[in-house]
């Protein structure tokens, strides 16, 4: 992908030395749970290509819940006609670890160191528009299209996505989308597949198979705003971002930032393969992380420019010997006794 606005963590120069880490429970879009049943989204995770020649983006999701019921739906909505895949957990395993802090003693020299499931009949009805039915991975999916909120939303009941408990705060949610003229991606997965999951408590949880969607759209964009539905009272959203350029988004910490070249290029697709096959020499990698309340997901974000600037963070660990020693050296040759 030519020219795209990528983001990438900032390179070191032994990148087999990273530090790596579980990827958490994660989730986009929002997650219905049958009337009855709590469901919740306690972070979001996903990789966003963008290309900005082109005007598309490529969204990677992987979805995450906790939730009393294995039988619940997800809806993404996204603002062009999407192509929907599966995606790649190891895009999200090599993201972690490409972009963890790096871990140094303070005793260092000085430096910088760089089968299906049942919707019910399916018909467009008043309003909606089945554009795409089909099987993607685990998932039957739908992808429609809508110029009547109301009428969506009794689509979705029909289907078994809404109920009672959650149309009234759905509808006006989807009446936003559907003025801006955006798509919807609905999933439902195989029932197989909860043999895969973890029950706890009385609770499933986990992670199912990401997910790749692809639209054309002019601005990076990530669709936060469906979110407060089924997001906990307090959220994280990790953002990985491929582009030409540094990106951010309001109130987003930087946790790594960097622009490709084509040494690291090479390094980075020995170490971490998968998410380097999406890179390309010049693409500025970044990853962001924000906290929200479901009050906060009032809008979707538009990840804008944010200079050019590289970061990768450095946590330090042990006594600064090094510190200690020159301090101590310095204080001793201002306090020592002076000959005459």
């Amino acid at each position: 992908m030519p020219n795209r606005i990528r983001v990438t963590a900032t390179l070191v120069l032994n990148l087999a030395l990273a530090v790596t880490a579980a990827v958490p429970a994660l989730a986009d879009g929002a997650m219905f749970a049958p009337w009855g049943y709590e469901l919740y989204e306690t972070e979001q995770i996903a990789v966003v290509e963008h290309d900005a020649a082109a005007g598309a983006e490529t969204l990677h999701v992987l979805p995450g819940f906790r939730t009393e019921s294995s039988g619940f739906a997800w809806i993404v909505p996204v603002p062009a006609l999407p192509e929907v895949g599966v995606s790649d957990f190891d895009i999200f395993q090599d993201a972690v670890g490409l972009t963890a802090p790096v871990w140094r003693s303070r005793d260092e020299t000085w430096g910088c160191a760089t089968s299906d499931v049942y919707y019910g009949a399916l018909d467009d009805g008043n309003g909606v528009d089945i554009i795409d039915d089909r099987l993607v991975g685990i998932y039957r999916t739908l992808v429609l299209g809508a110029d009547d909120a109301s009428a969506l939303a009794d689509s979705l009941t029909a289907w078994g996505f809404l109920h009672e408990g959650n149309r009234e705060a759905t509808l006006a949610v989807l009446d936003a989308y559907v003025a801006r003229s955006w798509y919807f991606v609905a999933m439902k997965v195989d029932p197989e597949t909860v043999e895969e999951w973890q029950q706890q408590g009385g609770y499933w949880y986990g992670n199912l198979s990401p997910v790749r969607l692809e639209f054309a759209t002019d601005e990076p964009v990530y669709p936060l705003a469906i979110s407060m539905l089924s997001a906990a009272p307090s959220s994280d959203v990790v953002l990985y971002t491929i582009a030409d350029r540094r990106l951010t988004f309001p109130d987003a910490t930087t946790l790594y930032a960097n622009r490709v070249t084509a040494n690291e290029l090479q390094e980075i697709r020995r170490v971490y393969p998968t998410f380097g096959a999406l890179l390309h020499a010049g693409d500025f990698v970044t990853k962001l992380r924000r906290t929200f309340a479901p009050d906060e997901m009032t809008e979707d974000l538009v990840l804008a420019p944010d200079g050019d600037d590289e970061f990768h963070q450095v946590f330090y660990s042990g006594i600064p010997w090094t510190a200690v020693l020159l301090l101590g050296t310095g204080a001793w040759l201002r306090l020592r006794p002076r000959r005459a």
